[in-house]
């Protein structure tokens, strides 16, 4: 495995782990991300799309996650209060994130938070599935290479 290869992986993996500790700040952008982490945009994207990512969707599931990890530490916590400090600039944002990643309400979801934190598990999936997908994509290239390299001897 090349180097090249290993900082793909890992930048999928640095994008994801840095959103999720900034993830409580209301207007997170890829361009801070990739300012703090020594990279371009164009590079983030590319990394992320890669992986069949985007930032908009890291950054939701990292602060569901955020939100998760408050209701699993704290169940009685307002979902108001809980929406603002994961970074959601109302309740509805809250509430729309979670219909569209856990098909559910609210209710039914802060319920079920204190027994599994869903958001985190997607999450790491999506780092575990950027290094398969780069391993893929390596593959394939290293195969169409051989497929494609002149053979010696032929004429």
């Amino acid at each position: 495995m090349s180097i090249h290869h290993h900082r793909r992986g890992d930048r999928v993996k640095q994008i994801i782990d840095h959103v999720r500790i900034a993830a409580g700040s209301r207007r997170l952008t890829l361009r801070e991300v990739a300012r703090d982490l020594g990279i371009s945009v164009s590079t983030g994207q590319r990394s992320l799309r890669r992986a069949g990512l985007s930032f908009r969707s890291v950054l939701c599931l990292a602060r569901l996650a955020a939100a998760e990890d408050l209701f699993f530490q704290e169940p009685d916590l307002k979902v108001e209060a809980v929406s603002l400090s994961a970074g959601w600039q109302s309740r509805r944002s809250l509430y729309l994130a979670v219909s569209k990643h856990c098909g559910c309400g609210l209710a039914e979801w802060r319920t079920t938070v204190c027994q599994t934190q869903r958001a985190s598990s997607l999450l790491d999936d999506y780092v575990r599935q950027a290094a398969c997908v780069d391993t893929a994509g390596k593959l394939t290239r290293e195969a169409n290479g051989r497929e494609h390299a002149p053979q010696s001897g032929t004429n």
